[in-house]
């Protein structure tokens, strides 16, 4: 902050999931020379880039010799980065008749209710709203009378008074569509994230499964348990034969 950022710098590239507009605004703030990328390991980490000038939230152009395309949604990627064939990729987005591709977000970050597509990722920009809340992951569980529905892990803040599920809902039922919001709500000390600061979404519903969910669950996790249950998953992705 107030340092100035070295001439040598030419642009600093974002990428990994979507872009937070308050993020944005910060580095153009700071005169920071951000571009927008969308790729994954199998299509060298780039498949199509913002230009430096341009707004890096608008559909990004694909790199050179690099083709995309939609198929029911899902973003396909053709040219020398997706080796012999093409690559189906796990996000969803439109290819406009530019061949620019706006990113709507990962195909494992919606669910189906009752017939209905749900935005996880929509659910989570509303609650992450909530002055007491720190951080949130939203997640479909499954349910026998609508396939999916969502379900809600929060961490509140630690200065802040205690977070009831009942207000924290209210808060919700103002922005989304009733569908929409969440019937499970699990206040945890801290997300589960691997070395790379991923969230560890196996051991969040892993906590989902050991707890009673029929009433509409509305517990506090602790360090400890949520320790336990990430141990444990080791154990199990590991195959070992105590877990």
């Amino acid at each position: 902050e107030g340092t100035p950022f070295p001439g040598t710098l030419r642009l600093v590239l974002l990428g990994g999931s979507a872009a937070d507009p308050a993020l944005l605004d910060r580095a153009k703030s700071l005169s920071t020379p951000v571009v927008c990328t969308w790729g994954m390991t199998e299509t060298a980490s780039q498949a199509a880039t913002s230009v430096l000038g341009q707004d890096p939230a608008g559909p990004l152009p694909p790199m050179p010799f690099t083709r995309i395309q939609e198929h029911e949604g899902q973003l396909i990627i053709w040219g020398p980065i997706a080796g012999r064939n093409s690559f189906e990729s796990q996000d969803l987005g439109h290819v406009n008749s530019t061949g620019r591709v706006l990113i709507q977000g990962r195909a494992d970050r919606f669910i189906t209710s009752g017939g209905a597509q749900i935005d996880l990722a929509e659910i989570e920009e509303i609650v992450l709203n909530h002055p007491q809340v720190s951080e949130a992951v939203a997640l479909g569980l499954r349910d026998p009378k609508w396939g999916q529905r969502p379900a809600l892990i929060v961490v509140p803040t630690r200065s802040s008074p205690k977070l009831e599920k009942e207000a924290l809902l209210s808060w919700c039922q103002k922005s989304l569509s009733g569908y929409k919001v969440p019937d499970h709500v699990l206040f945890i000390e801290q997300l589960p994230k691997n070395e790379m600061g991923k969230v560890q979404q196996n051991a969040l519903r892993t906590l989902f499964q050991d707890a009673d969910t029929s009433e509409g669950l509305n517990e506090f996790v602790g360090e400890t348990d949520l320790l336990e249950t990430i141990n444990r998953d080791k154990g199990m992705d590991q195959g070992d034969p105590s877990a």
